[in-house]
């Protein structure tokens, strides 16, 4: 049995063994539930753990948007810039 002591604002550190355990990193999500005065803590599935992995996601979401090639996207850019209102 381990014992964590819960702090004024109600924060609770998870020991580093069950931590190594659970293979939980920070800022990772757990869903906390209470039932029949328990509570139970389980690490919320994960695809990316970093701001750099999510930002990965959209990596080529814009492929072929403006064009095929570096002359298809210039054209389209100075087309688009050519219907401005000045």
């Amino acid at each position: 049995m381990t014992i964590a002591t819960l702090r004024p604002k109600g924060q609770l550190t998870i020991p580093a063994r069950i931590l190594q355990q659970l293979n939980l990193r920070p800022y990772e999500q757990v869903e906390v539930n209470f039932q029949n005065g328990i509570i139970t803590i389980v690490p919320v599935n994960r695809k990316e753990t970093t701001k750099k992995d999510r930002l990965k996601t959209f990596a080529g979401a814009g492929q072929g948007c403006w064009g095929d090639s570096p002359e298809a996207v210039n054209a389209s850019i100075h087309k688009l810039r050519d219907s401005w209102s000045r």
